[in-house]
C-alpha cells in the first residue's frame, strides 16, 4: 500500500463451522500480510454492504498487538459509514478500536 491506498479486504463465505470462520481468519489476515509489502495499512474503510461476520473476522484478525503492530500503519482511520443506523456493530467495532487498538487517544 502506497500514500493512500485502501486495501480491499472481500467478505469469507463462513458459516457455523469452526473450520470456516478459521479459514475465512486466516485468508484475511494472509491478503492483509501480503499488502504490507508496499507499506503497512493506513486506512480500512468498512463496506456499508459488509456483513456483520466480517467485522467479527476483522476483530478476530487484528485481536493482538503484534498483528496490529505488524500490519497496521502508526497512524491509521478506520471507517464504517453505514447506510441506517440498524447496524450496531459497526460501531462497536469502532468503539473496540478506539478504546482497545489505538494507544493515544487524540
Amino acid at each position: 500500500l502506497k500514500n493512500n491506498n485502501a486495501l480491499p479486504v472481500w467478505a469469507c463465505a463462513s458459516g457455523d463451522s469452526a473450520e470456516r470462520e478459521i479459514a475465512c481468519e486466516n485468508a484475511t489476515l494472509d491478503v492483509m500480510k501480503s499488502a504490507i509489502s508496499q507499506g503497512k495499512v493506513n486506512q480500512i474503510v468498512i463496506d456499508p454492504k459488509a456483513p456483520r461476520k466480517m467485522g467479527q473476522v476483522l476483530k478476530k484478525v487484528l485481536s493482538t498487538p503484534e498483528t496490529q503492530k505488524q500490519i497496521l500503519a502508526p497512524q491509521y482511520i478506520v471507517l464504517a459509514p453505514a447506510l441506517d443506523d440498524s447496524k450496531s456493530w459497526r460501531s462497536a467495532l469502532l468503539e473496540w478500536f478506539r478504546t482497545d487498538v489505538v494507544k493515544i487517544n487524540p
